[in-house]
């Protein structure tokens, strides 16, 4: 938070958070030691969830502003933490779910006692500007400080983009996951009945994908095609384009009459 010392000069800060162990593989992002997770699946791992330094200038604002550059815990998301303006920086590193970094620039400003603004732009959830996946989102924040300064209470949109990476699913990431193994891809919405009905699938052989999954496969299947690649028999394209619509392996086989093997 702005410089809560001294209010006459520049200063500057930086910090470093470093985690090792089996945590990694939830706080890990494109560019940052990735392969360890999507080429070798380690158990242990390494990463820098926290990179970052800082730049006070006390005539950004009236009472001062902050510059943030590097990797850094994202302002505000579904946990709503807001771990640049809280002095508890541990309980930032207990996450399962949701994007946990942003690599980029964060200005925060503070107007007076009770009312600040927070201005960020960054590569995208979890993703490093040298990626190639990166996508490049803004953010604007406004925040009310009680005057005790126990409560926070920030309002605006979190990163504005194209939306290809609010739900963390981009088609690298599932190809990559599909060529680890992995039998199917969900999206961590789906609601339980419609997992557990996945496992049953994969147990008997399918390859379980949500609908939004499947579109973004076909997509990617299309972007890549090869001109000289044999064109698909007029059953290859009934299947596909069900696939595309969202429809398991067991309701494709059930519509077109063909057993669950084919």
């Amino acid at each position: 938070m702005p410089d809560t010392v001294q209010t006459t000069k520049n200063d500057w800060g930086f910090r470093v958070t470093q985690i090792f162990g089996t945590d990694y593989r939830y706080l890990i992002g494109d560019g940052y030691f990735f392969d360890q997770l999507q080429k070798r699946n380690q158990m242990y791992g390494y990463d820098l969830p926290e990179f970052y330094g800082l730049l006070y200038y006390p005539k950004l604002a009236p009472l001062g502003g902050v510059v943030q550059i590097g990797r850094y815990i994202s302002p505000a998301d579904v946990e709503c933490q807001l771990a640049p303006q809280n002095y508890l920086y541990s309980h930032t590193l207990m996450y399962t779910v949701d994007p946990y970094t942003y690599t980029g620039v964060n200005l925060q400003q503070q107007w007076s006692k009770t009312w600040s603004t927070m201005i960020g732009f960054d590569a995208g959830n979890d993703k490093s500007w040298w990626e190639k996946s990166r996508e490049p989102n803004f953010e604007f924040l406004v925040g009310w400080h009680s005057p005790d300064n126990k409560d926070d209470v920030w309002i605006g949109p979190d990163q504005i983009g194209n939306g290809h990476f609010s739900w963390g699913h981009d088609s690298e990431q599932i190809f990559k996951a599909l060529e680890m193994g992995a039998s199917g891809y969900l999206l961590k919405r789906t609601p339980a009945d419609e997992i557990l009905k996945a496992v049953g699938e994969v147990h008997h052989g399918g390859a379980p994908m949500s609908g939004y999954i499947a579109r973004q496969v076909v997509q990617s299947f299309a972007r890549r095609s090869n001109p000289q690649a044999p064109e698909l028999t007029p059953r290859e394209a009934e299947v596909l384009a069900l696939v595309g619509k969202g429809y398991i392996n067991k309701e494709i086989a059930d519509l077109l009459g063909i057993s669950l093997e084919t």
